[in-house]
């Protein structure tokens, strides 16, 4: 992954099975996984400049077994973006599907404001946590002002695409309360 994001100078997603979680929350049964191979993953992550892209649907990507006793379940595959794919991307959405016939979940990345699983529009919603990044200011600003020969109601949907994008490749998934914890002590 480092190579390729070095000889990559524009938005790069990675995505699939990497064979490591990011957190130990994101594995169920068996034995547990060895903090340094965490560790080691997260660096990579990190130093390649990307962010975990969330989800929506299950969890666990991957399991083995077949009940409580002998089933370890893990998430295992991913998207990963640059944080300037975001920009291109606001209304992103991934969704893992079930795991069925396989050891592995299919996942989806879609790219448009509708999800086509739902068809809905997925609502903005603001998160008290962005505003612990002195970066968020100067995104509304930057929207607010791109948008300066609209109205109000398109100057606000500015605002809400350009903070979404922002949020996702700045924050990552922070869905779960432990991992919006994590960002939030990191952001200080």
């Amino acid at each position: 992954m480092r190579e390729i994001r070095n000889n990559v100078t524009g938005p790069i997603v990675f995505f699939g099975d990497f064979n490591e979680i990011l957190h130990a929350s994101k594995k169920d049964g068996g034995v547990e996984r060895r903090e340094s191979h965490i560790d080691a993953f997260q660096e990579v992550v990190d130093v390649c400049g990307l962010q975990d892209l969330g989800y929506m649907g299950s969890i666990f990507t991957w399991k083995r077994g077949k009940d409580g006793d002998t089933m370890i379940r893990e998430r295992l595959d991913r998207f990963l973006s640059s944080a300037d794919w975001g920009a291109f991307f606001p209304h992103y959405w991934v969704h893992n599907f079930p795991i069925y016939k396989s050891d592995h979940a299919p996942i989806l990345l879609g790219t448009d404001s509708v999800q086509q699983l739902g068809g809905r529009r997925r609502r903005f919603h603001f998160e008290s946590l962005w505003l612990s990044n002195p970066d968020c200011q100067q995104v509304v600003k930057q929207a607010w002002g791109d948008a300066s020969d609209h109205d109000i109601s398109y100057k606000v949907q500015q605002c809400a695409n350009a903070l979404g994008g922002w949020a996702a490749a700045t924050f990552g998934d922070v869905e779960d309360k432990g991992e919006r914890e994590r960002v939030r002590g990191v952001a200080k």
